[in-house]
């Protein structure tokens, strides 16, 4: 059509008159041809430039740090359905906010407590491990050593093995260590140190010893009296010291000791012992074996925790519970609500807090522990999910959110 338009053009055209028009027509057609490329080159390139930004969002968002939610699968269910809801603008203040959280508990820890059976399979872990991960828990604590002794990893520890019952776990404690860090999660082994009855060897090393020198039972044989672990030998303290080095080189996050306890000893059982466990000063012992972990941890830059019961501090209970010794520490600390039924003495007042909702046992609990913890003492809770019903759950959560606590378990 050009072509036929410019041949009229030139019949009725004088020759001066044609050129100023023909090279009108070719400024208009290099423009033209200069808006075409342009076009053409904006839509192509849009794409590849909001592709390559995209991956460039993609990459932001994989490299900050996990940051689970702290509320009740209902709420979250609520949250997800909102967030798809929002509009580009509201989507990326909610990345803002993310990151800012992230940032917030980068170094914080949302745990879950995986049951002991846990560790019976890499089936039954991975399992757990994905639950976990789906729950919105950036971290699990694992039992390798459980209350009563049984070890839920293959030990290579000899002392472990003097007791045909004690070594219940079939998978290395490496592979329990990368299963974990594959999820993308942290992971914190639990190690309880001295709530453990077997019988290690024809003495049974390691446990409390009689005067006579005969092995202390909790009670009658014929009423299933066991052995414990005393902090007081030798024989424990490197079996203690064997496993905490074992667990720290295994690339766990942190370790938590649990289980720094004495038996409930009646008062013919500290006749039938001696000085050891009848001295002011026999808290001691614990602290010993608990550093002894510490110790362990530190030498492999792995995180530390020392595991303790709220309502034993309170109660009075937590002999191994010394701030002004423990110096620098993290404390995980049990709450069940269910735990606090009777009134307590703090400051010369009596606390009573039996009727109290789970959500107030829980801020009048943990704001004694921590005035009572001092500043170099961090709380971790850990809340017992059990003993709670959906409403005292959430309540108690929504409760520790505002308490600026930054880190908590679930158990």
């Amino acid at each position: 059509m050009s072509r036929s338009g410019g041949r009229k053009i030139y019949r009725k055209s004088s020759y001066a008159k044609k050129m100023r028009l023909k090279k009108a027509g070719g400024i208009f057609a290099a423009c033209l041809g200069i808006a075409v490329l342009v076009f053409v080159g904006y839509s192509v390139a849009k794409p590849i430039f909001n592709f390559l930004n995209s991956e460039e969002n993609i990459s932001e968002i994989q490299s900050e740090p996990w940051t689970p939610p702290v509320v009740t699968d209902a709420v979250q269910d609520d949250a997800e359905a909102d967030s798809e809801k929002n509009d580009s603008n509201t989507a990326e203040n909610d990345k803002i906010d993310a990151a800012s959280e992230a940032e917030i508990n980068s170094a914080g820890y949302t745990a879950y407590m995986l049951p002991e059976d846990a560790l019976t399979s890499p089936t039954m872990l991975n399992s757990y491990l994905e639950q976990a991960k789906t729950d919105g828990y950036n971290s699990v604590i694992v039992t390798l050593k459980a209350e009563g002794g049984k070890i839920y990893y293959n030990t290579r520890s000899e002392f472990a093995a003097m007791d045909e019952n004690a070594v219940v776990g079939v998978m290395p404690i490496q592979q329990i260590t990368a299963m974990i860090k594959n999820c993308g999660i942290k992971a914190i082994a639990s190690i309880n140190l001295l709530e453990d009855n077997n019988r290690y060897g024809e003495n049974r090393d390691g446990s409390y010893h009689n005067t006579d020198g005969t092995t202390w039972l909790d009670n009658a044989v014929a009423k299933g009296g066991k052995p414990w672990l005393s902090p007081f030998e030798e024989d424990t303290k490197e079996y203690i010291r064997f496993l905490a080095e074992e667990i720290a080189g295994a690339g766990f996050d942190a370790i938590a000791a649990d289980g720094a306890v004495f038996p409930n000893f009646r008062n013919s059982d500290l006749n039938y012992i001696g000085d050891s466990v009848k001295s002011g000063m026999r808290y001691m012992a614990l602290l010993d074996v608990v550093n002894i972990v510490r110790s362990a941890a530190e030498a492999q830059s792995v995180g530390f925790m020392l595991e303790v019961n709220a309502a034993d501090i309170l109660y009075g209970r937590a002999e191994v519970y010394k701030p002004e010794q423990l110096g620098k520490a993290t404390l995980l600390v049990e709450f069940s609500p269910s735990d606090f039924n009777e009134s307590f003495v703090y400051n010369n007042q009596e606390i009573v807090v039996s009727e109290l909702s789970a959500q107030e046992k829980f801020k009048t609990v943990f704001g004694i522990i921590s005035a009572k913890s001092g500043e170099n003492i961090t709380i971790i809770p850990v809340i017992s999910r059990n003993d709670m019903n959906q409403v005292e759950y959430s309540d108690t959560i929504q409760e520790l959110i505002s308490e600026n606590y930054d880190s908590y378990a679930v158990k």
